[in-house]
């Protein structure tokens, strides 16, 4: 091989090389740039089930704004590998309010504990904001104060119908809520009050309310779950009176009330783990035909 041949091969090389070269970039641009906007700005969900029926179907495909809250920060493979993480938001312009469509990780409520599920995630309605005081009464939620009518009254009038006329209504009035106590003996036909915890807020630890937050106390302590114990509220031993609340919560319900696996049987929504606020769907995709939805395409998730 003679000097010119080396040197077309050695340029051959190179370009090779410049176009690896810039090939890499460009995947490295796309994917940092792809990453940080599903960190900071939004992301796609979608929905498997029924329980935000019929506003929100199973094959609909949505979009988490991200902006609202501010986008979470945390260790990504201390979440993965279950321990507990620390989540920190960048600044966001606005808060969640009531009858928003947010997306969230499951709360792992346990026997002793609470944790984010980073592998499963859920789109429920928000019904109570941090400070309001909730209560169903007859299938229908209320909250003290607000006279507004929630978007999935349909739903909550056809679960009240069907405790009306079903031939064996004991079966579903009767069924048990959290926090699963005598105590309280909620049902998902009569539930509450509820005082939903709001950042700052200070709870008095009696018997009842001991019951419901201690999970949420232990988790924001990171301490054993308070006890009841000799007429008061006890933390490994120590008692305690009154309790202040570091983080906010949130209350969730399906749309479909009749099928929807939401806080009335896990409890409360702590902020940390909500990802973002969703008002459209931008795909939709029958389950049963694989055919697509036309007409749900781009269609705004009704407040």
């Amino acid at each position: 091989m003679n000097r010119l041949e080396e040197r077309k091969e050695e340029q051959l090389l190179a370009r090779i090389w410049r176009c690896v070269a810039t090939a890499t970039a460009i995947f490295l641009a796309i994917s940092v740039t792809y990453g940080l906007i599903q960190v900071t700005t939004c992301c796609s969900f979608h929905t498997p089930t029924e329980s935000m029926t019929p506003n929100i179907l199973p094959g609909d495909y949505g979009i988490v704004n991200k902006w609202r809250l501010g986008g979470r920060i945390f260790n990504l493979l201390d979440a993965m590998k279950g321990r507990r993480f620390k989540v920190y938001r960048l600044p966001g312009y606005g808060k969640v309010e009531r009858n928003d469509v947010v997306i969230f990780n499951y709360p792992m409520i346990g026997k002793d504990s609470v944790g984010i599920n980073m592998h499963t995630y859920y789109c429920k309605r928000i019904v109570a904001v941090p400070g309001d005081t909730l209560e169903i009464a007859d299938c229908h939620y209320r909250v003290r104060g607000v006279d507004e009518v929630p978007g999935y009254k349909q739903a909550q009038d056809g679960l009240a119908q069907m405790f009306k006329y079903s031939d064996e209504p004991e079966r579903y009035i009767c069924a048990k809520t959290w926090p699963y106590d005598s105590i309280m003996e909620w049902t998902v036909k009569d539930f509450g009050p509820l005082f939903i915890p709001r950042k700052g807020s200070t709870v008095e630890l009696t018997r009842e309310t001991t019951l419901l937050y201690r999970l949420y106390i232990a988790w924001e302590m990171e301490c054993e779950p308070p006890v009841w114990q000799d007429g008061c509220a006890r933390i490994n031993g120590k008692p305690i009176k009154h309790y202040t609340f570091k983080e906010n919560y949130y209350f969730t319900a399906g749309d479909n009330a009749y099928n929807s696996a939401d806080s009335r049987y896990w409890g409360l929504l702590p902020e940390p783990m909500i990802v973002g606020v969703s008002t459209l769907i931008w795909d939709s995709v029958n389950h049963d035909s694989d055919k697509r939805r036309w007409d749900r395409i781009l269609t705004r998730i009704k407040h």
